[in-house]
C-alpha cells in the first residue's frame, strides 16, 4: 500500500525536489500523511516568491538566514480504510512547483474532493528575504521573521504577522489579525475579528467590519475605519491619525501625533495628547486630560469635559453639560476658547495670568445668577438671555461661552 502512495507522490509533485514522504495509519478512521521538500538554490536576495494558491490548512513560514527552502506538508485524513484515505488524497492533491525561470516556489491544490476530510498543515523555512502571496480557503496563517512583499488572504482564519517588514497586506474573512515589531506598510482587513499590532513602525491601514483595533508602541501613521467596534491606541508617535468608528468607544493615551477622529454612536477618550485633536461623536461623552494642542470636539449627546487643556479648544454639544479646566503654558501660541452647549450648563477654570477677555451669553435665562463668575464681570440681563464680560490683564485671549437653558460657571486657579 505505502508503495501505490508514493507512485501517488511522484506524479502529483512536477518540478518539487521531494526528499522524504511518510503515510500511516494513526489510530481509528484517522491516517495521516507527511512529504518534504528542499531546495537548496533558492536565494536570500528577494529575486524569489512563495506563492500558495487554493490552499486551504493551516500555513506557518519562518525566515531564515541564508539561501535554501525548506517545506513539509502534512495531512490528516478521516477514511474507512488504508485504500480509501489514498483514493482521498489522489483527488485533493497538492503540488509543488520550482519555475526557475520566474524565480517562483509554488504550491497549490489541483483537486477538490473530499476537502472537508482532509485537514492540511504546511511548514515552510524560507530565506530572510523572499516575497510571499497566499491564498487560502481557511486556515490559520503565522509568518515570521520575513522581509519583502507579503500579501495574504483566507477566507476564515487567524493571520499572525512576527518581524516582518515590508508591504504587507492580510485579508481575512473571519479571524483576528495580530502584528507584532513590524516595519513598513501594514494593511490589514477583517471582516469579524479583532486587530492588534504591538512594538511596530511604519504606516498601518486598519479595516474592520465587526471588532475592535488594539495598538500599542508604534512609530508612524494611522488611518482606521471600524464598525461595531472599539478602537484602544496607546503609545503611538507620528504625524497623522485618522480613524472612523460605527458603533464604538475611541480611548487614546499617550499620543505625539495629531488626531482625527470620527465616531457614530461612542465616547471619546483621550489622555496625554501632544498634536492637534479634531474628534466629534454624535452620540456619547467626550473626555479630554492633559492635551498639549489645539482642540476641536463636538457632540450632538453628550457631555464635554476636558482638564489640562494646555491649547485653544473649541467645544459644542447640541445636549450635554461642558467642564473645561484651562492649563497655561507659554510656548503655546494659541490659547482661544469657544464653548458652546444648546441644552447644558457650562463651567470653566481658567489660570490666573492668563490675559483673556471673556464674553459669556446665557440664552433663555432671565435669573442674575444665570452667569456665576470669580472674575470680574459687567453682566446684562437682556429680554433673552444673561450677557457677561470680563476681563484679565490686558485681555489679548479671546474667549467665547454659550450656554442655553443652563448657567455658566467661571472659575480661576
Amino acid at each position: 500500500m505505502k508503495y501505490i502512495f508514493f507512485i501517488f507522490l511522484s506524479v502529483s509533485t512536477v518540478f518539487g525536489q521531494k526528499t522524504s514522504d511518510s503515510f500511516k495509519w494513526q489510530d481509528g478512521n484517522t491516517y495521516r500523511s507527511a512529504v518534504e521538500y528542499t531546495f537548496d538554490d533558492i536565494p536570500d536576495n528577494g529575486s524569489y516568491s512563495c506563492i500558495m494558491s487554493d490552499i486551504k490548512g493551516d500555513i506557518d513560514i519562518l525566515g531564515h538566514p541564508g539561501s535554501g527552502t525548506y517545506l513539509i506538508i502534512e495531512r490528516v485524513i478521516q477514511a474507512m480504510s488504508n485504500k480509501n484515505a489514498i483514493n482521498m488524497l489522489e483527488k485533493n492533491q497538492i503540488q509543488v512547483f520550482h519555475i526557475e525561470t520566474d524565480k517562483i516556489v509554488e504550491i497549490k491544490r489541483i483537486g477538490h474532493r473530499y476537502q472537508n476530510r482532509i485537514q492540511s498543515r504546511f511548514r515552510i523555512h524560507l530565506p530572510f528575504n523572499t516575497n510571499i502571496t497566499i491564498e487560502s480557503a481557511g486556515g490559520d496563517n503565522h509568518i515570521r521573521k520575513i522581509r519583502g512583499q507579503i500579501e495574504l488572504r483566507t477566507r476564515g482564519g487567524d493571520i499572525e504577522l512576527e518581524q516582518l517588514s515590508g508591504i504587507i497586506s492580510a485579508y481575512t474573512d473571519g479571524g483576528n489579525i495580530n502584528a507584532n515589531h513590524s516595519d513598513g506598510v501594514l494593511d490589514l482587513h477583517t471582516s469579524g475579528g479583532n486587530i492588534h499590532i504591538t512594538q511596530s513602525r511604519g504606516i498601518v491601514n486598519a479595516f474592520n467590519s465587526a471588532g475592535d483595533l488594539n495598538i500599542v508602541e508604534l512609530k508612524g501613521n494611522i488611518k482606521a475605519i471600524i464598525s461595531g467596534g472599539n478602537i484602544n491606541i496607546e503609545s503611538i508617535e507620528g504625524d497623522t491619525i485618522s480613524v472612523q468608528i460605527n458603533g464604538g468607544n475611541l480611548t487614546a493615551r499617550t499620543l505625539n501625533s495629531n488626531l482625527i477622529g470620527r465616531i457614530n454612536s461612542g465616547q471619546i477618550s483621550l489622555k496625554n495628547i501632544r498634536g492637534n485633536i479634531s474628534v466629534g461623536t454624535s452620540s456619547g461623552d467626550i473626555e479630554l486630560e492633559n492635551i498639549y494642542g489645539n482642540t476641536i470636539c463636538n457632540t450632538s449627546i453628550g457631555g464635554i469635559h476636558g482638564k489640562n487643556i494646555f491649547g485653544a479648544i473649541k467645544a459644542f454639544t447640541s445636549s450635554g453639560n461642558i467642564e473645561v479646566e484651562k492649563a497655561y503654558d507659554s510656548s503655546m501660541k494659541d490659547h482661544t476658547i469657544d464653548l458652546e452647549t444648546s441644552a447644558g450648563e457650562i463651567t470653566i477654570v481658567v489660570p490666573d495670568g492668563l490675559p483673556i477677555t471673556i464674553d459669556a451669553e446665557a440664552m433663555d435665562m432671565q435669573s442674575p445668577y444665570a452667569i456665576t463668575s470669580y472674575i470680574p464681570m459687567e453682566v446684562k440681563i437682556l429680554p433673552d438671555r444673561i450677557h457677561g464680560v470680563g476681563k484679565i490683564k490686558n485681555g489679548i485671549v479671546q474667549c467665547s461661552i454659550k450656554s442655553s437653558n443652563g448657567p455658566i460657571t467661571i472659575k480661576k486657579n
